[in-house]
């Protein structure tokens, strides 16, 4: 299982935040779960939300493995026996691409167009294409019950400006590396949601100078 220090670090805040959002019985797709830590992490502090983790990187997929089955069996001696108890609200990884077409991914029939209660997006829109912040809203719009909320985390521009210092130099970095990647602003992200019936209700500040933003499907 891989595991990176800066997830680790996020896992408390996020969790923190979806606190206020989150209700018993609730299904989360998350796209672009990375090494899975993140989601093995917060389902176990919301133990009946089911979480839905997915990835497009092969050795990213077999790491959210090795935390699935490490999540399910836990074990513990009753009566001198060793048992194990299994957490079901984690499930396998699912391979998804965020710049295809949501209706081609290939997801459980549970989590069909107009049924998900929720998407979480975590450090993913500004080290990737533009293409992928359109397909995560777009899937969003699609799959989303009515009520239903987007989550997104990570550094953002906000309404044109980009602040503090160390955001500025990390937007240059990013766009040094590829041209196509870089802090995604706020309002730009707000009039994509309108445009695709997400409306921005809230924006939470988290440590680092990050934000969580809360898009709710109209």
């Amino acid at each position: 299982m891989l595991r990176y220090a800066a997830a680790e670090r996020n896992i408390g805040p996020i969790g923190d935040v979806l606190a206020h959002y989150l209700q018993n019985g609730m299904k989360i797709l998350e796209l672009a779960s990375g090494t899975g830590q993140q989601s093995a992490a917060l389902a176990d502090r919301f133990p009946q939300v089911t979480f839905q983790p997915s990835e497009v990187d092969p050795r990213l997929i077999h790491s959210i493995v090795g935390y699935v089955d490490h999540h399910r069996v836990v074990p513990f001696i009753f009566q001198s026996l060793i048992c194990s108890y299994q957490f079901p609200n984690l499930r396998v990884p699912l391979h998804i691409d965020v710049t295809s077409v949501c209706t081609g991914w290939a997801l459980p029939s549970d989590l069909r167009p107009g049924s998900v209660d929720a998407i979480l997006v975590v450090n993913l829109l500004h080290i990737s294409d533009f293409a992928a912040t359109n397909g995560v809203f777009e899937a969003a719009s699609s799959l989303l019950r009515p009520d239903g909320i987007l989550v997104v985390y990570g550094p953002f521009s906000r309404e044109g400006s980009v602040f503090p210092e160390s955001n500025r130099a990390f937007d240059r970095s990013l766009r040094e590396q590829n041209p196509q990647w870089g802090l995604r602003d706020t309002r730009q992200l707000r009039e994509l949601g309108i445009s695709l019936n997400l409306t921005l209700v809230e924006q939470h500040e988290m440590p680092a100078n990050n934000l969580t933003i809360v898009f709710r499907k109209r």
